[in-house]
């Protein structure tokens, strides 16, 4: 394992209008958007993770992707995008799991988020 790559890997798809929720994690509490973002202000340094990896679907990237960079390079971790399934790509588990895996770095450490994403998404990411 490559101690110094720690991935958060997560996904979003899209909704009618985004709203900020409350996150905790033992005293703390923050406010955001996003489960990764609250996760990642939420942890320690010592176990927060250096990369934020999301699974998004063309729609949800429209949606998403400015808002998800700009707070990602506010807390100073990498932030990088796997296009998955949408409307016009098929829906292909084996197409998610391949791209997602490439996406990881080798020997990563890896957290998952799977509070926003699609449903299946959940599923995948175990089996990945």
């Amino acid at each position: 394992m490559n101690p110094n790559s720690h991935v958060l890997l997560s996904s979003l798809g899209v909704g009618p209008t985004r709203r900020t929720t409350l996150y905790s994690l033992g005293d703390e509490t923050v406010s955001s958007e996003y489960s990764s973002i609250a996760l990642l202000q939420l942890l320690p340094e010592t176990k927060r993770p250096s990369q934020l990896l999301l699974a998004l679907t063309p729609e949800a990237m429209a949606q998403h992707l400015r808002f998800i960079l700009e707070q990602a390079k506010q807390l100073r971790v990498g932030c990088e995008f796997v296009e998955v399934a949408g409307n016009e790509l098929p829906d292909d588990s084996a197409v998610f799991l391949e791209r997602v895996a490439h996406a990881v770095p080798m020997n990563s450490r890896v957290t998952l988020d799977v509070t926003q994403g699609l449903r299946h998404h959940a599923f995948l990411f175990y089996a990945l």
